[in-house]
C-alpha cells in the first residue's frame, strides 16, 4: 500500500530556483591550501562564506565527509599527507570514496606531472591560482550552482543509498522528499527510509544531511519569493 494518496511527487515538482544572489547567500565554501590565498578576501567582500584550513587530517575530516561545506578549493602540495602521499591527491581520493556528493574545485598555480593529472579527474573543475579575480568568481558561481542544484543533490542522496536511478526505490523517496519538505513533519518518513536503505552509518549520515540541503532551499526559496 502506498504511504500516499495520489500520483507520486518529483525533484521536480518542487521551485528550486537559485539565482545568483541566493547562491551567494547561501553558500559556504572552504579553502584548503598551506597558504593564505589573498582571494579569500575578495570572495568575502562580494559577501560570500568562506572558511580556509592550513591542512586537513583524520581529526577534522568530518566537516568535508558531511555536507558541511557546498564547495572544497583544494590545493595540491602539502596538504593531505596524512592521508597518503599524494598530498592533495590523497585527501580527495579518500573524499570521493565517503562524499562523492562534495564539487571540488582543483586549486593550484603549479604544472603537475603526469602521474598527479588524476588530481584534476577527480576535480570538477580547474581554478588557477593566477586567474583574473572576475574569472576566479565565476568559476566559483558555476560550481556552486551544480553544488546546489536539486538534481546533483538528489543523484547522491541516490549514490550514497546505493539506489538505482528511475527505480521504483527512486521514485518512492522522491515522493517522500518532495511531500516533506512541503509538510516538513513529514520528513521522518524519508529519513526512517533512508536509515533502513542506505548500508553504512555514515552513508545514512550523509544521506540525512543531503535531504535536509535541499529542505533547507525549498523553505528559502518560499521566504524569498
Amino acid at each position: 500500500m502506498a504511504l500516499f494518496a495520489g500520483p507520486k511527487k518529483k525533484i521536480s515538482d518542487l521551485p528550486l530556483a537559485t539565482p545568483r544572489d541566493q547562491i551567494i547567500r547561501r553558500s559556504r565554501l572552504v579553502f584548503v591550501d598551506d597558504e593564505l590565498p589573498p582571494l579569500i578576501t575578495d570572495l568575502r567582500n562580494a559577501n560570500f562564506a568562506v572558511d580556509h584550513k592550513y591542512d586537513i587530517g583524520p581529526e577534522d575530516v568530518h566537516i568535508l565527509e558531511r555536507r558541511f561545506y557546498d564547495l572544497l578549493i583544494l590545493d595540491y602540495h602539502n596538504v593531505g599527507t596524512r592521508f597518503g602521499s599524494q598530498h592533495g591527491l590523497s585527501l580527495l581520493q579518500h573524499l570521493r570514496r565517503v562524499n562523492p556528493s562534495l564539487v571540488v574545485l582543483a586549486y593550484t598555480s603549479k604544472a603537475l606531472g603526469a602521474s598527479e593529472a588524476e588530481f584534476f579527474r577527480l576535480a570538477d573543475a580547474c581554478l588557477p591560482k593566477d586567474a583574473l579575480i572576475t574569472d576566479s568568481i565565476e568559476t566559483i558561481e558555476k560550481a556552486l550552482a551544480k553544488s546546489l542544484s536539486p538534481g546533483h543533490l538528489w543523484t547522491q542522496v541516490l549514490s550514497t543509498a546505493g539506489i538505482s536511478p528511475g527505480s521504483a526505490a527512486d521514485a518512492e523517496l522522491q515522493d517522500l522528499l518532495v511531500r516533506g519538505v512541503m509538510q516538513p513533519e513529514k520528513l521522518a518518513t524519508l529519513a526512517t527510509k533512508l536509515r533502513s536503505i542506505a548500508v553504512s552509518d555514515a552513508a545514512r549520515t550523509l544521506a540525512i544531511d543531503i535531504v535536509a540541503k535541499l529542505a533547507e532551499l525549498y523553505i528559502k526559496t518560499q521566504l524569498d519569493s
